[in-house]
């Protein structure tokens, strides 16, 4: 006896087993099912009926009748659609075969029919209630589609031109619902290489794209000298840059204006036209502000001197006129003559002071610059 019920608890607890594991497939196939349906709800199309009306003018129906099992002529609903592979169902049965005429599909229904299923594959089940009685003998337009699938795009390209598919619709940033289909975007910038891409929107996303487009560039290397003018500022086109000179520079391709700046210098510029991937090289001479007012002052000590060499040849032309006057003077035979050279003489000897006097400025300011000069001469050594 106990080995009988021994069996039996053994048997039992394998058929248990076994329909514990059949359950556990169910359930998992059931699962799987269930998500697989809901996959294909979410992704499939759908339709979309834009109008349904009745055209009281159209005489088809009593052209081309058809009669339904009751012996009544049938109405016509033409479904204008640029969709193919359609089915269609009523709850009265449609009538013969559906005719294929151009851009439109002629359906025989009968008087009084509510509904209509539409189907396709890919697409979920329409079952469209009619708004309107339909009547024997008439005709009814019903225009067909699908429900436009649409995603959000959200492109940023700083500072371009933003183009899709070859057309442009903005600059820097753009966002639009639009279609869920594929889309060529592009970013155009100046003095940059276009970035371009491909994508695909699907229906209820939200894609987000940055299209970058790379700068075109020419490399400009930058000597200095002296040596002592090394880390000078550099500045193109009036724009600082981090680097300091010497260096190597990676620029848009365009025409600059390149100046160097050191507390220990003059000031230079220089200018360059840069072509696509072209390198060019730029040295740069930087003249020693010592260096440079000791030329200011050289020359003003030569300008001095040559001010103050003029003047005083002034007066001695003036003094050499005025002894052509006093020898006239001297041999008058007249008064009138003997005033008149008296005074010419007095004249003449008078801008001969002037300019004697004057001469003495400019030869003082010559030797005020040469000292400048010398002082400068020593704070380059």
């Amino acid at each position: 006896m106990k080995r009988k019920e021994l069996a039996k608890k053994v048997v039992f607890c394998y058929l248990s087993k076994r329909l514990n594991l059949r359950m556990e497939l169910m359930r998992k196939f059931i699962l799987i099912f269930f998500i697989f349906n809901i996959f294909c709800i979410l992704y499939a199309d759908e339709f979309e009926v834009k109008s349904f009306k009745e055209i009281t003018n159209d005489l088809s129906a009593r052209t081309y009748q058809r009669k339904d099992v009751n012996d009544e002529i049938c109405a016509i609903i033409k479904v204008r659609t640029d969709l193919e592979g359609l089915l269609f169902e009523t709850n009265l049965g449609i009538e013969g075969d559906i005719v294929e005429k151009t851009g439109e599909l002629w359906i025989y229904v009968s008087p009084g029919e509510k509904q209509i299923r539409i189907s396709k594959e890919g697409f979920i089940i329409l079952p469209y209630n009619i708004p309107i009685t339909i009547q024997s003998r008439m005709v009814y337009i019903m225009e067909l589609t699908r429900v436009e699938q649409k995603g959000t795009l959200i492109i940023k390209a700083i500072e371009s031109d933003i183009y899709i598919d070859g057309k442009r619709v903005g600059y820097d940033y753009y966002k639009s619902e639009m279609p869920a289909t594929k889309y060529k975007l592009k970013a155009i910038k100046e003095k940059h290489t276009d970035d371009e891409k491909e994508i695909t929107l699907s229906d209820n996303e939200e894609k987000r794209i940055v299209l970058n487009p790379e700068p075109q560039l020419a490399y400009l290397k930058i000597e200095v000298e002296p040596e002592k003018a090394e880390k000078a500022e550099i500045y193109t086109n009036g724009e600082i840059q981090k680097n300091r000179a010497p260096t190597e520079l990676f620029l848009l391709y365009g025409k600059y204006d390149v100046t160097l700046k050191h507390p220990s210098f003059l000031e230079i510029t220089k200018s360059v036209n840069l072509k696509e991937n072209e390198s060019k090289t730029l040295k740069f001479v930087l003249q020693s502000n010592f260096e440079a007012k000791a030329n200011f002052w050289k020359w003003q000590k030569r300008i001095g001197l040559a001010s103050g060499v003029i003047i005083a040849g002034c007066g001695y032309y003036c003094n050499d006129i005025g002894d052509g006057y006093y020898d006239d003077y001297r041999n008058s035979t007249s008064v009138n003559s003997a005033i008149e050279a008296r005074d010419n003489t007095e004249k003449y000897y008078q801008y001969r002071d002037y300019s004697y006097y004057i001469s003495v400025a400019p030869i003082i300011y010559s030797g005020y610059c040469w000292i400048k000069e010398i002082q400068y001469n020593k704070k380059m050594k």
